[in-house]
């Protein structure tokens, strides 16, 4: 397993964060809009399997793209945005409905996963080269 720091920072690992966050976003995908019967839980509540999910759906994209504020705020809009598809597509899902509090949650988990993403990159920087 390469360092940390070369994890974080190294262009060469962006494909398996890349990777990380499709297999992620087909998972929470899967979840979300599987009939209410059938939506699979980590069993501690909504709204915490929520704000787990787009803390690891940000950290994954975030570290996707190289360490700018530009690239953290474009991951973070676009799963905003994924967010609130979401929520819209489970009015249209047997035993689902939208919630705009879900919205709010996956907002706070956006943010979370923004700081500890670049909390991780500034705590370990790039090694020299």
């Amino acid at each position: 397993m390469p360092p940390l720091p070369q994890l974080l920072h190294d262009p060469t690992h962006r494909t398996l964060w890349r990777a990380l966050l499709l297999v992620l976003l087909a998972v929470v995908s899967v979840a979300a809009l599987a009939p209410g019967t059938e939506a699979p839980s980590l069993g501690i509540g909504d709204k915490v399997d929520h704000l787990l999910a787009f803390v690891s759906l940000t950290v994954a994209a975030t570290m996707s793209w190289p360490a700018t504020r530009g690239h953290a705020a474009l991951a973070g809009a676009g799963l905003l945005a994924y967010g609130a598809f979401i929520e819209v597509a489970q009015t249209q899902v047997p035993g689902r409905y939208g919630d705009v509090v879900d919205v709010a949650v996956d907002a706070a988990g956006i943010v979370a996963g923004l700081a500890l993403a670049m909390g991780l990159r500034s705590r370990w920087p790039p090694s020299p080269a």
